[in-house]
C-alpha cells in the first residue's frame, strides 16, 4: 500500500471509522497505513481492537502477516488458527471460500518453517492441496504457482 501523507490518511479513515465503527474495511486500511508507517505495536493493538467487534478474515490475515514479519512466530500461528477455525465456522464452497483458505494456510505454513516446525508445515501444505483438489482443475494452475512461490520462502 502506498500512501502520500500517512498520518493524513489515518485522520481521515479513524475520522469515517467513527461514524461506522464496525468497518472492518476501514479498520484493515488503518491497519495497513500503521505498518507501512512502521508503527507495528500501534497497527497490532489497532487489529486486535478491531478484531473484538468483528472476527474478519482479512483482519486476521494482516495481524497474523505482522506477527510473521514480527517474529513472532507462535502470536502468528495463533492467529491463523484462530481464523481458520473462524472460515471452517461459515464453510462455503466457492472458488473464492477456498482461495482465501488456502491463502490462510499458505501463511500459516511460511510460519512454521521459520519456526523451524518442519512436519507442521508439511502438514499444512497437504491441507492446501486438500482445499485445492476440491476444485480440481480450477485451481491447478494457482497451486502450481503457490507452491513455486512458497520455494522462495521455505529455503533460507
Amino acid at each position: 500500500m502506498k500512501v502520500q501523507n500517512p498520518d493524513k490518511a489515518i485522520e481521515v479513515y479513524e475520522s469515517v471509522l467513527k461514524k461506522n465503527p464496525k468497518d472492518a474495511s476501514l479498520s484493515r486500511k488503518i491497519g495497513q497505513v500503521l505498518v507501512v508507517t512502521h508503527n507495528y505495536s500501534k497497527a497490532i493493538n489497532y487489529y486486535e481492537t478491531a478484531l473484538k467487534n468483528q472476527k474478519e478474515s482479512q483482519l486476521l490475515h494482516d495481524l497474523a502477516e505482522l506477527y510473521f514479519k514480527l517474529k513472532y512466530y507462535d502470536k502468528a500461528i495463533r492467529v491463523l488458527t484462530e481464523a481458520l477455525a473462524e472460515h471452517r465456522q461459515h464453510k462455503v464452497q466457492e472458488l473464492s471460500s477456498a482461495i482465501e483458505e488456502s491463502n490462510l494456510l499458505i501463511l500459516l505454513a511460511r510460519v512454521h518453517v521459520y519456526n523451524e516446525q518442519q512436519d507442521d508445515a508439511l502438514n499444512t501444505w497437504r491441507r492446501v492441496h486438500e482445499v485445492i483438489d476440491m476444485f480440481d482443475f480450477k485451481l491447478t494452475n494457482r497451486f502450481a504457482w503457490l507452491c513455486w512461490a512458497a520455494c522462495g520462502y521455505s529455503i533460507r
